[in-house]
């Protein structure tokens, strides 16, 4: 009987929240079932009306790349991009995980071309050249010779694909992508690696434990890889194994931690020489087995077709640029005859050109500017600096209390006041710079540039105690001086194109400075309190000196990119409106089609809406924000 008096309760009224919940899951099948099949036929017209649009305006790199992306689509296929800074063992992770060696490995950079490795019952290496003609080689040593990378010739061109019969990467559609260093000195190796970040469904970066997680690793996940959601992103721990055995848990604990730093959801894995302590799996089984899962996931489709329609409207919104520049062209030429339209074009082309050019050259020469004035300005915040710590000294009738227990908390301070002051000065001569530049396109171009996000200091500059002993933070803790800034770099964000939008944030910094950072000896603090003062402002100003130097030293490298990424973007669209400018009068359609290229516009302008609007009935349950 029930208890407490309780009716008998009816075998109906017992399954009915079961039979509700199976209805409720049918339901949601269904849904993602017909959304799947709906979506297929959705794209298909997408896709289709782009191609259109970019045959109408003679877009054909543009419709190339369209076409590849519809493979893409269709191949489905899971593509685990490998990429890391040269020398770090992508090749030799690579044949690990096949259990083969497949693809050369040295002691230099040897990769110089993107090479993709999956399943084919029959092995051999192709080599696609840049006009599609492919070239097959039998999977031998002697095939690789003539695309490896080599000291005093021309990089080989085009792309490689490996055919190997193992059957993991048949069953679970896997595909692995090699890619040259993104270190390297050769600035093509490296923009092959990030290009090959376009058909990424996962991302592998290989960091090698001899130096682990450096500070173009950790910039180079944050804007290359988290930037763009890639939606799985694992770190391979590489060459454990030349690292002495007793050191090893120490060296993955400290990598995993930094990972954990830039994201908690990149995943940390060990090629070999590791059992699995500190909660980091380990070896070529483990690895393979998480791959398999991403590739295995049911969101996986969804990821891919979201991330076709963004890179579609990508490649739709180039076009549209240029687009409009043709209409406000083909306007202007109606009312002139051929002949004068194709010689007044030549004229503004070579005018315009050495326009163009005088912006890419003076842009070049500001950058020494802006580094001289970085340089001054440093200065003059490291003399007032000194002088506000040699002002606190003169008051203080305990000097060595206020060395271990207030100076940490102070420099600290200071230090972090010191690098923002340095990101908000680089972002008012940078963002005056761009200004003046972004004022003469528009004027004579109707264009402008726009930028991401640019930052001259870095996290790890902070720590100035390199190479001395650091006090322990469990001493720390126990004092005042144990306080965090936080976990946001400074950036130059929102200076680039409009001055005064928003300033940088508190830069980064976890410091443990005082007494540990520099070592004063007892004896110093037994002598006169005079005496105390100014061994202590030694001290003081040695690591101030120190901080000073490695930030502009570490400015300056990042102010010389911010240039020539700007003098890059202006040559690109240079290259661009030249062409626009230097096109025959019947390949522009101004005279045979009229108005046609504004109606071309409004029809890309469309599409590029509908491709970008959110996408809210087509998931369930967050899948699109979950990783595999």
């Amino acid at each position: 009987m029930p208890a407490d008096g309780a009716g008998p309760v009816s075998p109906v009224s017992a399954d009915r929240s079961e039979i509700l919940s199976l209805l409720l899951s049918h339901l949601k099948a269904r849904k993602r079932l017909s959304w799947r099949r709906g979506w297929a036929d959705v794209w298909k017209e997408e896709y289709t009306q782009a191609c259109s649009i970019l045959a109408a305006g003679r877009y054909a790199k543009l419709a190339k790349q369209a076409e590849g992306l519809h493979r893409w689509v269709n191949a489905r296929k899971f593509s685990v991009v490998v990429v890391g800074e040269f020398s770090r063992g992508k090749s030799r992770l690579i044949n690990e995980l096949l259990d083969r060696p497949i693809l050369p490995v040295r002691t230099l950079p040897t990769t110089a071309l993107r090479t993709t490795v999956t399943y084919h019952n029959k092995e051999m290496l192709v080599h696609v050249g840049p006009d599609g003609k492919k070239t097959g080689y039998p999977l031998k040593e002697q095939a690789w010779q003539q695309f490896l990378a080599g000291e005093g010739r021309a990089d080989p061109q085009g792309t490689l694909y490996v055919g190997v019969d193992i059957p993991w990467l048949g069953q679970h559609r896997l595909e692995l992508v090699d890619t040259p260093g993104t270190g390297d000195l050769v600035e093509r190796r490296t923009i092959l690696a990030e290009e090959a970040l376009t058909g990424a469904d996962g991302v592998i970066i290989a960091v090698s434990a001899r130096t682990p997680v450096s500070g173009t690793e950790r910039k180079w996940i944050q804007s290359r890889l988290l930037a763009r959601e890639v939606p799985r992103i694992m770190v391979v721990i590489t060459k454990l194994d030349q690292i002495e055995e007793e050191s090893r848990a120490r060296v993955v604990a400290h990598i995993r931690d930094k990972v954990r730093e830039i994201s908690p959801v990149v995943e940390v894995y060990v090629a070999h020489g590791w059992s699995g302590e500190e909660g980091v799996p380990g070896g070529r089984e483990q690895i393979i087995r998480r791959l398999m899962d991403w590739a295995d996931a049911p969101e996986h489709s969804q990821l891919r077709e979201q991330a076709a329609r963004d890179r579609l409207a990508g490649l739709l919104t180039i076009a549209a640029d240029d687009l409009r520049c043709r209409a406000e062209q083909a306007r202007n030429q109606r009312t002139q005859k051929a002949q004068d339209q194709q010689q007044a074009a030549r004229q503004a082309a070579e005018q315009a050109g050495q326009l163009w050019d005088m912006m890419i050259s003076e842009l070049k020469d500001r950058a020494p500017a802006c580094i001289s004035s970085i340089r001054g300005f440093a200065a003059e915040k490291e003399q007032l600096l000194l002088e506000k710590f040699q002002y606190e000294l003169s008051h203080v009738s305990e000097p060595k209390r206020w060395w271990e227990e207030d100076y940490p908390y102070r420099m600290k301070m200071e230090m972090t006041g010191f690098s923002t002051a340095m990101e908000q000065e680089f972002a008012r001569t940078f963002s005056d710079d761009l200004r003046g530049i972004n004022e003469t396109m528009a004027r004579n171009y109707r264009q402008t540039l726009s930028v991401g996000r640019i930052g001259i200091m870095d996290k790890d500059l902070i720590d100035i105690s390199s190479g001395e002993q650091i006090a322990g933070l469990e001493d720390i803790q126990k004092k005042k001086v144990n306080f965090q800034v936080g976990r946001t770099l400074a950036t130059a964000a929102g200076y680039v194109l409009l001055a005064g939008t928003g300033g940088p944030a508190a830069i980064v910094t976890n410091l443990c400075l005082g007494a540990g950072s520099t070592v004063l000896g007892e004896k110093v603090f037994r002598s006169s309190v005079d005496v105390q003062r100014g061994k202590v402002l030694e001290a003081v100003k040695g690591q101030v000196e120190q901080f000073t130097k490695r930030a502009i030293s570490a400015a300056e490298q990042n102010i010389n990119q911010a240039y020539r990424r700007m003098c890059g973007e202006i040559m690109q669209r240079k290259e661009l409106w030249l062409d626009t400018q230097t096109r025959k009068p019947a390949e522009s359609m101004a005279d045979e089609r009229g108005g046609s290229l504004d109606k071309l516009l409004l029809e890309t302008e469309n599409l590029i809406a509908r491709l970008t609007r959110h996408q809210g009935g087509g998931t369930d349950d967050g899948a699109l924000c979950q990783g595999g």
